[in-house]
């Protein structure tokens, strides 16, 4: 099966998220068994929790488990507990976790406002004078919930019901209203969809809507790093020797410079209004590859990091490589962030660090060149899958090697990007368990 293991620690806590992720799917859960009732602002500090767009798949992934439902004990307890702890109006912090690390504002409904629509804007110029003073000292990932009562059809039984959106990121220069906005709209929708399904329930109140904080301190771009020596034999790649935190600005620019020696910034002088950097950091984590990508039509951006590991081919192994070892110690190329959709201006970056926390960025000129060995030992001019990596090449009696890539990538577009890795020649599975198995009657 196709695994993306072995990716950097470091690597992995920027892309997939790190290892607090679960901390941030279950904040409210786990926060109850370490919290304490807050009257004001805590004023410790936060600390980092993570930087993934994997928080917003966590989080849908537990949605598409648990709906809108929310009638276990924990929850049912947890709700109780911030009904009670909140006696003013506004949004009160309830709950602190992991020593500061967490921290939950909750605002309860006190007046007669029937409808989700007034409520929310009510709420609205609150969460956003919350935010602002949160933002201010430190970017931060926020969620929120939308809490009410229903009543189940022909009954006097009540359900708790729960609207949620997705981890969002807020930073500095985010315009915070329009967010805030977009937010709202999601929870609307929602309870919209459950209304059209048919149940039946009433709504009997709403009780109030509750935003988990955490603080966002991405990784980010740094400036020059050497690449290994045998990546860089490869002349695959630019990388750009900068001394400033601009290192995804360079990467970027570097498409466009065909003259010898373009790893010198000199050459990079009067370019920099070529795109439109507008809201991206530097230096700049993984996360904004997005943002620029919206900010400049056609575009569209791939991200790539490298690990220490085997070489493994799959064609022809046993004729290709002497006495039938096909393992060779090299870097073995990893995708970390693939577009949906490949753009006429398209970007290979390459992504990495230096083993101390520093992170860059470099230019990917020729993927094929990068990738193609650690995939194959045919050494005729390939086609590759940038998604999954597989190659293509011309064949005697087969269509051209663009034409069968171009098939391949409609099915490979509707995966997550992985990088193949294959077990060592002669390995095999065995079935051992017999005492599992069960007599089939005939």
């Amino acid at each position: 099966m196709p695994s993306t293991s072995g990716l950097g620690r470091q690597a992995e806590q920027q892309f997939w998220g790190s290892a607090d992720d679960e901390t941030f799917v279950q904040a409210e859960n786990n926060m109850a068994s370490t919290s304490r009732v807050a009257t004001g602002v805590d004023k410790r500090s936060l600390e980092e929790l993570c930087d993934s767009e994997g928080d917003e798949a966590c989080l849908q992934a537990l949605d598409s488990i648990t709906g809108n439902r929310e009638n276990n004990a924990n929850n049912k307890r947890l709700k109780s507990h911030r009904l009670a702890a909140v006696t003013r109006e506004g949004f009160v912090l309830t709950t602190t976790g992991f020593r500061g690390l967490c921290k939950a504002y909750y605002k309860k409904k006190f007046n007669q406002l029937a409808d989700y629509e007034s409520f929310l804007a009510e709420t609205k110029p609150q969460l956003i004078e919350l935010l602002t003073t949160l933002v201010a000292e430190n970017a931060i990932k926020y969620t929120l919930k939308l809490e009410s009562t229903y009543k189940i059809p022909s009954t006097e039984v009540l359900e708790n019901r729960a609207f949620k959106t997705c981890a969002r990121t807020l930073l500095p220069e985010t315009i915070i209203e329009d967010q805030i906005t977009d937010d709202f709209n999601k929870l609307l929708v929602e309870e919209e969809d459950m209304a059209g399904k048919g149940s039946g329930f009433s709504l009997e109140k709403i009780d109030g809507i509750l935003v988990d904080v955490f603080q966002y301190s991405p990784f980010g771009g740094s400036s020059y790093i050497p690449l290994p020596e045998a990546i860089e034999n490869r002349k695959a790649t630019v990388n750009v020797q900068n001394t400033d935190q601009q290192c995804f600005r360079y990467s970027i620019l570097a498409k466009h410079v065909t003259t010898a020696n373009p790893h010198r910034v000199t050459h990079y002088e009067g370019m920099t209004d070529r795109y439109n950097f507008a809201g991206i950091s530097f230096p700049t984590p993984l996360s904004e590859a997005k943002k620029f990508e919206k900010n400049n039509k056609e575009v569209s951006i791939n991200v790539y990091g490298f690990k220490k590991g085997n070489r493994t081919y799959k064609n022809k192994a046993k004729n290709n490589i002497p006495n039938h070892n096909n393992e060779k110690k090299d870097y073995i190329i990893i995708p970390y962030r693939v577009c949906t959709i490949e753009q006429p201006n398209h970007f290979d970056l390459l992504y990495f660090d230096d083993g101390k926390g520093n992170f860059h960025y470099c230019y990917i000129r020729n993927l094929t060149r990068l990738v193609g060995q650690q995939m194959s030992k045919n050494n005729k001019e390939k086609a590759i899958c940038r998604r999954c990596f597989k190659t293509y090449v011309d064949e005697a009696g087969k269509a051209q090697k663009e034409s069968r890539l171009d098939e391949h990538r409609r099915i490979c577009n509707k995966n997550e990007s992985v990088t193949p890795i294959l077990p060592p020649p002669k390995t095999y599975m065995k079935f051992e368990n017999y005492g599992n198995t069960q007599k089939h009657d005939l």
